[in-house]
């Protein structure tokens, strides 16, 4: 469609006919409507209207409150409505709002023209909202284009804003910039242009201020001057009388953000260019709570990686915050709609909440939950007004209603503690201008809002660890209400040596702290701002390795001593954030506190990729099912007293003694005394992926024999090499041998793949017999028959090791100690056992139709063969009904079945011990 001809049409006002014959919207069906507000009386036409959506047309520009207050009157007897205001030379179109205030489009949904502008904001909201002749869209769906026209526009300002940073960054790095100052630079030149652009000078003559001071009255050559003349203007109230008239024109601003000496460098032709490219932008359209993504777009993949950074959207923080607190206040409001007692107390205890962020980055937790709060706080007063309307008449309230000074829900009331300067600027800055965006949606309202030039209310950013900082001198703990944060990312081996040491500091008196992740530091200290004061309640996003594998028992089992319990938890969900190379990593939010708040709530994906699916529990166990509070650490034996699992080989060996088909066979035609010396060798990839491979297996061979063997010299001799270099120099006394010997090829065994993709139902196992090696990617159980191959297939132990196991990244992880010894195995007698083997052994023989191809192809879900699939399923429903006849609704009841199973079995073994018995029992 042309936009020529549509913006004509806007200038002329002609708006039936841009709808009804250009956007085929149909003709109008109300008459004209009058609303009394606050000035009087108003008369609206309808233009056109969409199965229920209608378009209403007012001749005249109000004023902002004005238009709000008719809009609002509209809105009584037409919920969904797009209202036109506009005269000869300016429009306003209030588009539907969304929920959130201050959110990513919040700016677009009130869209501000001046008539002959080009403006492809607006051509590309119409296009969007367009009606084909054969299309049949239901309301929700015309709705459903239109946000979705303003999220992505969001989304494509935000980029283009990031990029401009990113510029204005790259420029200061290349003239030798340090990371201080280039910090403190961007971050007021990042108020500066929002300022101009949302209306916070709040003075006569051009609203973009800091543009127009840029353009006319800096050069290349006095730009570093000209800056800072203008930061120590806006830094003191009172100034020097020689400072250019321009400068004394701009507003005092204070705050801290203009206050601390910047040692300004140069400045190129460049970064003057691009500085006022930047000016030239809407920064009004950005909300502060996508900074994050400026932020990433300075730094290097490597640097974040470096720091565990992964910045949450707003829709994860959403996930947190609304069951944290939200969820609460907003239920508490729609219950106290109609009573002002309620009310009150309602808007006093919003006055008390402080939320702490430990781990704030550039500060979106803080900026989504004040936005939040400052929204339902601005809801709550409105209400108030209108109770006010209805018992003492519109005159009284208008007069008495100025809530400037009334506004309960501060900036100074948000904490953070962050590590880098940089985000910790940004997130100061975005505080700041979210703090104006919902006083500019407070005018709108009430005509009034608060002047927060000079700042003197601003967040408390606190810049350092949070592993060392006091939380409670950061913010006292009886004034706390609320602990949220996304903290650093990094598994037990990724830490380097400080956040160790750190880590290991925080979880002092926890035996096996080395194997936790870095974010259960967080829980620990949140833990402990809850013994101070237990009204604390928490929610952290954290990688789903806490809840899985050896983890649980070593964080919950302290935790459950300290009176903590979960109180919601999202299960299993894909990251994503703002970032161009966003991160891959499988999350989960956690909320817990000393209350024991209930009903529990917990959200499941039925895909890591899906919207989530809310239940309510009694309990949440630490692997996020519903279930008892109750975690398995690492055993040493098998709880039910099964044949022992044992790691396969650890060679240790830098490849020295592993060798290919074709180098095996090579050294085999050549001295044929080492066929015995050569044996079939198998990690998880080889076996799952049919690449067999052999190792020089040299125990219990004279080595007089083998010295004959130039190859197999050179290779031992390189080994002594590798490992005399290595860690463990020790090894390198028998560089013949593997570093760790668990299996030895006089016996066959159960080959058990310590990794397998997460797109396998099941992990592939299988049997071999003697003379073979496994290596430490595998697990073995030596001698098992197809009974337990039947057990350790079927569907009750995968949701098992799925559960209970680890990860690494996505793949499963099997575990000996954790998955495999705490595994509780039914009891089968001899009828049993003879229905096992046969049903484990049509496992067996569906793989084996198919020898021609790989267990990879036969196990996963795209390509695995009906026959097989078929074979697990008969094995998965007998092996339940081993448990008990009714069987089970899915992966988690059968998970919280086996970990009773598990509690009882371990009370049971404890008596047993305290009374001498050693008697193994079996689950009933």
């Amino acid at each position: 469609m042309e936009s020529a001809v549509l913006l004509r049409l806007v200038d002329r006002r002609e708006f039936r006919d841009l709808f009804v014959d250009h956007l085929g919207w149909s003709n109008p069906d109300q008459a004209e409507l009058t609303v009394e507000v606050e000035d009087g009386m108003h008369r609206l036409s309808q233009v056109a209207g969409y199965k229920g959506l209608r378009v209403w047309f007012h001749d005249g520009l109000p004023t902002r409150s004005i238009q709000r207050q008719i809009d609002q009157a509209v809105g009584e007897q037409n919920l969904e409505r797009l209202v036109i205001f506009a005269d000869e030379h300016n429009q306003a179109w209030r588009w539907p709002r969304r929920a959130e205030m201050g959110g990513a489009n919040a700016k677009l949904v009130l869209h501000e023209r001046r008539v002959g502008d080009s403006d492809s904001r607006l051509v590309r909201q119409l296009d969007a909202i367009a009606i084909g002749f054969n299309e049949e869209l239901t309301l929700v769906d015309l709705l459903g284009r239109m946000r979705a026209a303003f999220d992505h526009e969001a989304e494509t300002t935000a980029a283009q804003a990031a990029r401009l940073m990113r510029a204005l960054y790259g420029e200061l790095e290349a003239a030798g910039w340090d990371q201080h100052n280039s910090t403190l630079l961007l971050a007021r030149l990042l108020f500066l242009f929002f300022a101009d652009d949302s209306g916070m000078w709040k003075s006569s003559g051009r609203p973009d201020k800091f543009q127009a001071f840029l353009i006319d009255h800096t050069t290349v050559e006095t730009l570093p001057a000209d800056l800072s003349e203008l930061f120590e203007a806006l830094s003191h109230e009172r100034r020097r009388p020689d400072l250019p008239a321009v400068i004394h024109d701009f507003r005092y601003v204070n705050g801290g953000l203009f206050t601390e000496e910047l040692a300004m460098g140069p400045l190129t032709e460049a970064f003057r260019t691009e500085l006022i490219d930047a000016g030239d932008f809407d920064w009004s359209v950005i909300s502060p709570a996508v900074f994050g993504s400026m932020f990433q777009t300075v730094k290097t993949r490597s640097e974040r990686r470096g720091g565990g950074e992964h910045y949450t959207t707003e829709t994860n923080i959403l996930r947190t915050i609304n069951p944290l607190f939200m969820d609460d206040l907003r239920h508490r409001l729609e219950r106290a709609w109609n009573d002002r007692g309620q009310l009150t107390r309602l808007h006093n205890d919003l006055a008390k909440v402080r939320v702490l962020d430990p781990a704030c980055g550039c500060g979106n937790f803080l900026i989504v939950a004040y936005r939040e709060l400052r929204a339902l706080e601005l809801d709550l007063l409105l209400r108030q007004r209108e109770l006010d309307f209805l018992d003492k008449g519109r005159d009284y309230a208008q007069l008495s209603f100025d809530v400037t000074g009334d506004l309960k829900v501060t900036l100074d009331h948000f904490y953070g503690i962050e590590i880098e300067e940089w985000p910790a600027r940004i997130a100061e800055t975005a505080m700041l201008l979210v703090d104006h965006l919902a006083n500019q949606r407070m005018a709108e309202d009430f005509g009034l809002a608060p002047d927060r030039l000079p700042i003197r209310i601003a967040p408390k950013i606190h810049l350092g660890s949070a592993l060392t900082v006091d939380w409670n001198a950061v913010v006292p703990a009886e004034e706390l209400s609320f602990i949220v944060g996304n903290p650093p990312f990094y598994g037990s081996r990724k830490m380097n040596a400080v956040q160790k040491a750190e880590l290991r500091a925080v979880a002092h008196g926890i035996r096996e702290a080395g194997f936790l992740d870095f974010v259960a530091a967080w829980y620990l200290l949140a833990a402990r701002m809850m013994a101070l004061n237990p009204k604390i309640r928490a929610a952290l996003v954290s990688t789903n390795s806490i809840a899985q594998g050896e983890q649980p028992a070593i964080l919950w089992r302290p935790l459950y001593r300290a009176g903590i319990h979960i109180d919601f938890a999202h299960q299993t969900f894909d990251w994503q954030n703002e970032a161009p190379d966003q991160a891959a990593v499988d999350c989960i939010i956690v909320g817990f506190s000393a209350q024991d708040v209930r009903p529990k709530r917990l959200f499941s994906y039925a895909s890591s990729s899906s919207e989530p699916t809310e239940s309510e529990a009694d309990t949440i166990s630490p692997y996020l099912l519903s279930g008892s509070e109750y975690v398995v650490g690492n055993r040493q034996s098998q709880i039910s007293g099964r044949k022992e699992m044992v790691f396969g080989n650890m060679a240790a060996d830098d490849g020295n003694l592993i060798l290919s088909v074709e180098q095996r066979d090579r050294l085999v035609d050549e001295y044929p005394e080492t066929a015995e010396w050569l044996l079939p060798f198998y990690g998880s990839r080889e076996y799952i992926n049919g690449k067999l491979r052999y190792c020089l297996w040299l125990e219990n061979v004279d080595p007089t024999r083998w010295q004959q063997v130039p190859e197999i010299v050179a290779r031992v001799e390189a080994n002594f090499a590798t490992r005399s270099d290595s860690a463990r120099p020790q090894l390198a006394r028998t560089p013949h041998l593997f570093a760790q010997i668990t299996q030895r090829p006089s016996s066959s065994f159960l080959l058990v793949p310590r990794t397998s993709s997460e797109r396998r139902a099941y992990v592939p196992m299988g049997f071999f017999e003697a003379g073979v090696i496994a290596s430490d990617g595998c697990l073995v159980v030596p001698d098992a028959s197809v009974i337990d191959f039947a057990l350790m297939t079927s569907e009750m132990h995968m949701d098992w090791m799925r559960t209970i196991g680890g990860r690494l990244e996505s793949r499963y992880r099997y575990s000996k100690d954790v998955v495999y010894n705490n595994f509780v195995f039914p009891t089968v007698g001899d009828e049993q056992a003879v229905v096992l083997a046969d049903l484990g052994g049509s496992v067996l023989q569906a793989r084996a139709s198919h020898a021609d191809r790989t267990l990879a192809w036969m196990y996963d879900a795209a390509t695995m063969p009906g026959a097989l699939r078929q074979a697990h399923l008969e094995l998965d429903r007998y092996v339940e009904s081993l448990y008990r006849p009714q069987g089970f609704s899915g992966q988690s009841e059968r998970v919280a079945y086996l970990l009773g199973l598990n509690q009882r079995m371990e009370a049971g073994l404890l008596l047993d011990a305290m009374s001498g018995s050693r008697k193994v029992r079996e689950p009933r």
